[in-house]
This record gives structure tokens, sequence and C-alpha cells, in this order.
């Protein structure tokens, strides 16, 4: 099963690997994963090229439960859908500063070129 590792980086390093594999502890309660994919080099080679890792996502389940996969994916879409809402509330404010500033030398204009 997936889980997200960021949603705004065009590779994984090793410790946004870490993070997501302690969350997965923290959602399953287990402490042994099997990695799959292509972030699976993370594991062994923690500086590995960044051509060698270029998903955002790792691929994980328990060693010993892998029926709990589920977990995982649940939570890691649940984060993913939190970051995405996060994500277009600071666009939103962005677009809005910027339509204020414009509006203020749209003003600044006016009082200089009346009429």
């Amino acid at each position: 099963m997936k889980a997200s590792g960021s949603l705004f980086c065009a590779s994984m390093n090793h410790s946004e690997f870490e993070h997501i594999v302690r969350a997965a502890s923290s959602v399953t309660k287990e402490k042994e994963f099997i990695v799959i994919g292509s972030q699976s080099v993370l594991g062994k080679l923690p500086d590995a090229p960044r051509t060698l890792r270029q998903s955002v996502e790792l691929d994980l389940y328990p060693k010993h439960r892998p029926d709990l996969a589920i977990l995982i994916a649940t939570a890691g879409q649940e984060q993913k859908a939190l970051l995405t809402q996060r994500w277009k509330m600071i666009q939103t404010r962005k677009q809005v500063k910027t339509q204020e500033r414009l509006q203020e030398i749209r003003n600044k204009i006016r009082q200089k070129h009346p009429g």
C-alpha cells in the first residue's frame, strides 16, 4: 500500500522515508516493514542519488501483518487530503494578497492621474 511521503517535493529523502516508516508503525503498532518499489533504496542507501528516488510515495506493508497495510493506505490518503487542503488555502491567501496589492496600485495610479 502507498503512504504519501510529500506532496511538494520531486523526490523523497531519507528523513522523509524514516518519518513515513515511523508513522506507519504508529498506525499499525508494528515495528518491521517490507518496503518495495523505487524508495526501498533509501533503506540501505540514505544518500542515494536523486535519480534513484524520484517517487514521492513509499510502498510498504507490515512484515508480520500485511493485512494491516490498509491502515497505512487510509492514513496516507487522509494526510494527503489534509496537505492538499492546506496547500489550497495558502494559494487562496496568496491570490487574495495579490488582488489586494493590485487594487492598491490601481488606487495610486488613479490618485496621480484622476479622470
